[in-house]
């Protein structure tokens, strides 16, 4: 995600609201769809710049959260990814632009 002037307080409240969502376990539904379903029910966000070929689209939703076109491996719901880091780095292509990759790490388990 490309970002640009964003205070530290604004990449708090990002930080923040992921992990709430993490937190709240929110379900994960992966399923296929015609690309013109897909297109009428979530826009051409669905693809998060980035065009895929085919007539038929995975579509991974988070419930109530966003939905994009991906063929990844993913979560069953929000709670598996563990805390969400936020960090900015300089953009390979725009020095004038920062990026905002995430990072997720697995929560600590106890051991018993």
């Amino acid at each position: 995600m490309c970002i640009r002037d964003r205070s530290k307080a604004e990449e708090a409240e990002i930080e923040r609201e992921a992990n709430a969502i993490v937190q709240d376990a929110v379900g994960i539904n992966a399923f296929y769809m015609t690309r013109t379903e897909a297109e009428v029910k979530y826009g051409f966000r669905v693809y998060q710049g980035v065009a895929i070929p085919g007539s038929h689209l995975r579509i991974v939703d988070i419930v109530g959260v966003d939905a994009e076109a991906c063929c990844g491996t993913h979560c069953r719901n929000t709670g598996e990814v563990g805390v969400c880091l936020l960090y900015t780095s300089p953009s390979p292509r725009d020095l004038s632009t920062s990026r905002m990759p995430s990072s997720a790490c697995k929560k600590k388990t106890k051991k018993k």
